[in-house]
């Protein structure tokens, strides 16, 4: 896997130098596809924050703002969104020490995978939704695969 990853030159990467530039290759990886696959489930978090304040009957971004005690004047993001990104911040920093504790490459997505499902899980079971969230099914599922419409 290395081999293919520091030998293919296509935009299919984010190539980061490392602190020690004496490795025979000085750069640290991140492939698109760990970008791409936690990303979907960041966005699938943010559905589902938005389907639950469609439940609750709330305008969306109310039930996020009146849980932090703001007035309704900044735009804090919801909870399972927000939790899911910090879990991804988090995961990619594990995978960054990995990469210099080991001196040698890490798949992304086993740290990055973890770390995403288990803030959904944590703020599922916080708010005493993880019945909710596993049942959860997005708009396009609902929709048969088609592109979900606005509810006016």
């Amino acid at each position: 896997m290395m081999t293919v990853a520091t030998r293919v030159e296509a935009p299919v990467k984010f190539v980061y130098p490392t602190p020690d530039p004496s490795r025979p290759y000085p750069f640290s990886i991140l492939g698109l596809g760990d970008v791409i696959i936690p990303g979907a489930f960041v966005g699938l978090m943010r559905d589902f924050d938005l389907e639950l304040e469609r439940i609750a009957g709330l305008p969306p971004g109310s039930a996020s703002m009146r849980e932090n005690g703001v007035d309704g004047s900044a735009s804090l993001p919801p909870p399972y969104f927000r939790n899911a990104l910090i879990g991804y911040g988090l995961g990619l920093a594990v995978t960054f020490v990995a990469n210099e504790v080991t001196k040698a490459g890490q798949p992304a997505l086993v740290y990055l995978i973890p770390a995403v499902i288990s803030s959904a899980l944590l703020t599922a079971q916080s708010r005493g939704e993880v019945l909710a969230l596993v049942d959860f099914k997005s708009p396009n599922e609902r929709a048969g695969g088609e592109e979900a419409t606005a509810e006016i």
